[in-house]
């Protein structure tokens, strides 16, 4: 199940539709809205860099680490834990590496260094990205679809890490640019998934994992004008809409407001100064 949220750059309103088939070439309202490619950058760059990490995006050389098997898939936000006086906390950095490989790809020699990027020769791409968010079943669906990824990869993104005590191979929680088209022309469509964590979307998720949630959707909604929710069965039987409240709890407050609204009838038989 797709959800989309579309919400122009310029304008407060926004619109939503259900079940809406995808389509890579499609140039309906995915491929209308665009920004341009040093916009995005330099508001990343802007927001994050004061975090002083200029060195701590971990290596991406990790044989563990799927985004290396994903050809055309680039980390551009990256969840990292780091020993805090209270014990490991969660931060989320620039994965400068991935970001300068992608930048390069687009616009070879743009990106140098963080504090060099050369955004003079990027202010002329133009990129139409859609955010992608959701169960990482769907997302990894929609992946397999666009030739991103094959059968074997498409299993190892899928696995809970909670559940098994083996180290494997995974995809750290994140954004990642996915490009489908290795060239860059005018009509390739670019993706920014968010892929969450194993509990990012359990209402019993802790608050450190509820605050990255938070914290992530901010990001795509800033980098996308166009959004897509992969919801799965599994979640949307979990779902309760609006009008489909759970039958006893409507009993409950039906019985609640017939008590209110029921009026009686009095008749006063003697009064005090009667007695």
């Amino acid at each position: 199940m797709a959800i989309q949220d579309t919400q122009p750059s310029q304008k407060a309103n926004k619109r939503k539709g259900v079940d809406r088939p995808f389509n890579i070439g499609d140039e309906s309202d995915f491929s209308r809205a665009s920004y341009p490619c040093a916009s995005t950058l330099s508001i990343m760059i802007d927001e994050l860099e004061t975090d002083d990490h200029d060195n701590d995006s971990p290596p991406h050389n990790n044989a563990g680490d799927l985004v290396q098997s994903i050809k055309g898939m680039y980390r551009v936000l990256d969840l990292i834990s780091e020993q805090g006086s209270g014990g490991l906390v969660d931060k989320i950095i620039i994965a400068q590496d991935s970001l300068q490989a992608f930048t390069n790809s687009v616009c070879p020699g743009s990106y140098v260094s963080m504090t060099k990027v050369k955004f003079n020769m990027l202010d002329g791409i133009i990129m139409k990205p859609v955010g992608i968010y959701g169960s990482k079943e769907e997302i990894a669906r929609l992946l397999l679809s666009l030739g991103v990824v094959d059968d074997h990869i498409a299993a190892q993104l899928v696995v809970n890490h909670n559940e098994i005590s083996v180290s494997k191979p995974s995809l750290r929680s994140g954004l990642y640019i996915v490009r489908t088209n290795c060239k860059a022309t005018s009509d390739e469509q670019l993706f920014v998934v968010y892929w969450p964590e194993d509990d990012t979307w359990d209402d019993s998720a802790p608050s450190s994992v509820k605050r990255n949630r938070v914290t992530f959707m901010r990001y795509l909604r800033t980098m996308c004008d166009q959004i897509m929710a992969l919801v799965s069965p599994e979640h949307v039987r979990s779902i309760v809409w609006l009008g489909q409240e759970d039958k006893d709890t409507a009993t409950e407050m039906d019985k609640d407001e017939d008590e209110h609204d029921r009026m009686f009838t009095f008749e006063v038989e003697k009064t005090k100064e009667q007695e």
